[in-house]
């Protein structure tokens, strides 16, 4: 059967374009965020891991088609493009078409089930699940634009629809202050308490309420089988071999950190030298690897023990490769006698794999004494040597704290024998990954946006002190920024490609930085050198952006980002 077609006119067929576009992006991100949990979070794995990918595919069809109906009364009659794209709903979540009668009745047992799954339920993994909290602003940003195109399908906009995109709005910035960064610090934030992945409530997790039945059958019961075969066949297992050039291409990848590569890359060589080594019955040298990571929030830490795991996965070094993240709430208990058996618990999950604590020099306290906090302590340093064969600790946080933390305990200075510095990013290196966020998530930037961009994050660096943000202020700023967007275009009709995917400069949110400043970013000159002849030059905003041709050497070469001289 045929899909319904509308007069199509240009304005519409781009919106059924992107549609489908988001919705498959936002089946691909829960998709590969189960994968991800699976492969390189194992120990956070709330069910078994089969179980776990149904439910992640059941609240991803749970979240479009309540966005849907929140636009759509389903009593009514549909109009030719909002038919249609009830059509292409219903294409996504069963894999076939449907007429028009069939989508509305299919609309209409729907409606009655999703009302009562709310959108904390649909965000829970992401953000109980420490590994999938930085994609929660992908999501909200996918969710936004759905909404979008469903609410101006017909090319008009009422104040209903309005009010529905601001209250939408509304009820994300209720749930992500509690979800994502702390605006001052940039910390990421966990929910306050873990009550299960299985709530006694309706409004828990899919468990209880999904998946979505469509003529009394499970929506996703064909198309999951489906799915995973074509999973089987897209994914041949890898070698160790391609696994580890993945990993270290990944790391290549990363924004900056020349240091921090150079260590990770020499420690791979120095480790497949020693397997060489190992397969030719010659002795090995013995290495701890046990690691201290040194640096200010948001400038990778996390992301590189991550890969590290999958390094040291594939070097044959541990058998599973997987990250454990903990902190001093993770492995200090509030009584006595109950610390050892959290820490081991810690511990034990993490086996195989790396453990990584953020900010551990909070398990010693500064003044005083902290007989939990070293008792925590003692427990990690015997289980780091008993098991040192399955087991690599990564301790993280500020460098001053770390090595109070370091000085403390003889045991630790001995253990952590390689220390990596996390160096700041620059107002270069932010705006890149600020490129790297819009990217993804099809966000255009045109030259005087990322001059202001630039500026902003330039004015935050040349300020920064312990709480300087990094890689989170960068992420931070693209929150704000989708969002002044989103409120910008709510009103707008005819929506189009464009007025979804382009971030003008008015859009780029610096709540601290001067407004006369961001205003003057236009008129302010960029530094930027030649890659052929190193000559470095001074060019206006509009060049940002663009490919250039250096004036000494004739070169050309292209300048996303630069230098702006604020002076």
């Amino acid at each position: 059967m045929k899909p319904i077609e509308p007069t199509e006119t240009t304005w519409f067929k781009d919106i059924r374009r992107d549609y489908g576009i988001t919705l498959r992006h936002l089946k691909e991100l829960f998709h590969q965020s189960a994968k991800r949990v699976i492969d390189e979070c194992p120990g956070e794995l709330p069910e078994a891991p089969q179980q776990f990918m149904q439910t992640m595919s059941d609240l991803q069809q749970a979240m479009v088609v309540k966005i849907f109906l929140t636009y759509v009364p389903v009593g009514e009659r549909l109009g030719e493009e909002v038919a249609a794209l009830g059509e292409d709903l219903m294409f996504h979540i069963a894999r076939r078409r449907t007429s028009r009668t069939e989508t509305r009745e299919m609309l209409r047992e729907l409606d009655q089930h999703v009302q009562q799954i709310e959108l904390r339920a649909i965000f829970r993994p992401f953000a109980e699940v420490p590994c999938l909290r930085d994609q929660l602003s992908r999501l909200e940003t996918l969710l936004m634009r759905n909404a979008n195109l469903i609410a101006k399908a017909d090319g008009r906009v009422s104040s209903n629809e309005v009010a529905a995109l601001n209250y939408l709005q509304s009820q994300l910035d209720a749930l992500f202050p509690e979800m994502t960064c702390d605006s001052a610090t940039g910390a990421p934030e966990a929910p306050a308490e873990k009550s299960g992945w299985k709530g006694d409530s309706p409004g828990g997790l899919a468990g209880e309420v999904l998946p979505m039945p469509i003529g009394g059958a499970a929506i996703s019961e064909k198309s999951q089988g489906e799915t995973e075969r074509a999973q089987e066949i897209e994914s041949p297992k890898r070698s160790t071999e391609e696994e580890l050039q993945e990993a270290l291409q990944e790391l290549q990848q990363l924004i900056g950190m020349s240091a921090v590569k150079q260590k990770v890359e020499s420690l791979t060589n120095f480790l497949r030298v020693q397997r060489e080594r190992r397969q030719m019955g010659l002795k090995e040298t013995p290495l701890s690897l046990h690691t201290v990571f040194q640096g200010n929030p948001g400038t990778g830490k996390t992301t590189v023990a991550r890969i590290m795991g999958r390094i040291l996965g594939a070097l044959g070094i541990l058998s599973k490769g997987h990250l454990v993240e903990a902190d001093r709430s993770g492995l200090v208990a509030e009584y006595a006698g109950q610390t050892g058996p959290k820490t081991n618990k810690v511990i034990d999950a993490a086996l195989d794999g790396i453990l990584f604590i953020d900010e551990a020099y909070s398990l010693v306290a500064e003044r005083g004494d902290d007989p939990f906090g070293q008792e925590a302590v003692s427990t990690l340093l015997k289980r780091a040597e008993d098991d040192r064969d399955r087991l690599v600790v990564i301790v993280a946080g500020y460098p001053e704290p770390m090595q109070r933390l370091l000085s403390s305990n003889p045991g630790l200075m001995s253990r952590f024998g390689t220390t990596i510095d996390f160096a700041d990013y620059g107002p270069v290196e932010l705006g890149e990954i600020f490129g790297v966020l819009c990217q993804r998530d099809e966000y255009e930037l045109p030259p005087l946006t990322r001059a202001r961009v630039l500026v902003g994050f330039a004015w935050h660096y040349h300020r920064r002190d312990a709480n300087f943000g990094n890689g989170r202020l960068a992420r931070n700023v693209f929150e704000k920024s989708i969002r002044a967007l989103a409120d910008r275009i709510s009103s707008v009709a005819p929506i189009t490609r464009e007025l979804l995917t382009t971030l003008q400069p008015e859009d780029i949110v610096f709540p601290d930085v001067p407004r006369e400043l961001l205003d003057r970013a236009a008129t302010i000159r960029f530094s930027i050198s030649c890659p052929q002849c190193n000559r470095i030059s001074r060019l206006r905003a509009e060049w940002l952006g663009q490919t250039v041709r250096c004036t000494s050497c004739s070169g050309s070469f292209s300048i996303p980002w630069a230098e702006p001289q604020l002076d």
